[in-house]
């Protein structure tokens, strides 16, 4: 399997099982109370009776046993990019320039070989097909980005993610026309957290081809205003990192927290 000897053991443990115990117990029930056994008909009872037992048992012991065996994530701060372009590898190597671990899914060939010369981890598929989505090793990340130029994609991407991630956890760039200019938002129970303070993909690509920077602002209570002041107009936000190291995206709607290192993408 390839599975280490504490998840093994995690296993052995938690696996579900008495599916097959209570269909046999069942048919064996029936067999032997015709052949005038009747204490038989209690056999279908306790046999469930030791299933439930043994479910609220490992309920019970679950959490301990994960931290006891090391497996326990309290806070995962890994991050899925779908979308290897030139925005979502500045943003990979950003994020793992503060080991944060990151995996870039894109369709494209070419933009996935460019993110594997960077010594960027990444995986190259559909986001949306099956098979890639049961292969994903989501080892460790807990946050999503979605950057490829369809936006459409994005959205259902975004969706299925926020299941798994919890809505506060997804984010999106946000949806533009062929110009560059943002467009009306999707419907809200669609939407995402615009990435990058609702900079559309186009500000982002362009930023990084003119050899943008990824700067480390100590915020100190610094407003995007003055952030843009000092680093020009186009800086546009990323991620921020708290005195904890977790990683916290900037959302449109949000105003930058006043403590914490800012990495923003900024003109050369």
């Amino acid at each position: 399997s390839g599975l280490q000897r504490n998840e093994k053991l995690f296993l052995a443990a938690m696996a579900p099982r008495g599916v097959v115990a209570a269909a046999v117990s069942s048919l064996f029930a029936l067999e032997l109370v015709d052949m005038g056994y009747e204490a038989a008909s209690m056999l279908m009872p306790v046999t469930f009776a030791v299933i439930a037992s043994t479910v609220l048992v490992s309920g019970l012991l679950a959490v301990p046993l994960v931290q006891g065996l090391g497996l326990a994530q309290s806070e995962p701060q890994g991050v899925l990019i779908v979308g290897a372009g030139r925005a979502g590898r500045s943003l990979a190597q950003a994020l793992g320039r503060h080991d944060i671990r990151v995996l870039l899914v894109d369709s494209d060939g070419a933009k996935i070989e460019e993110a594997r010369r960077l010594g960027l981890l990444s995986r190259r598929g559909e986001i949306l097909s099956r098979r890639v989505l049961r292969d994903l090793n989501l080892d460790g990340i807990g946050q999503f980005v979605a950057l490829t130029p369809n936006d459409d994609v994005n959205t259902l991407a975004a969706t299925h993610f926020a299941r798994l991630f919890g809505e506060a956890n997804v984010f999106q760039i946000q949806p533009s026309t062929d110009l560059g200019g943002p467009l009306p938002e999707y419907a809200s129970e669609l939407q995402a957290h615009w990435f990058a303070a609702g900079a559309t993909l186009d500000k982002l690509e362009a930023l990084a081809k003119s050899g943008g920077l990824t700067r480390e602002i100590e915020l100190d209570g610094k407003t995007m205003e003055d952030v843009r002041d000092e680093y020009g107009m186009d800086a546009t936000p990323l991620f921020v990192i708290d005195a904890e190291g977790h990683v916290d995206f900037v959302d449109a709607d949000e105003d930058l927290p006043s403590t914490g290192t800012l990495v923003a993408l900024s003109p050369p």
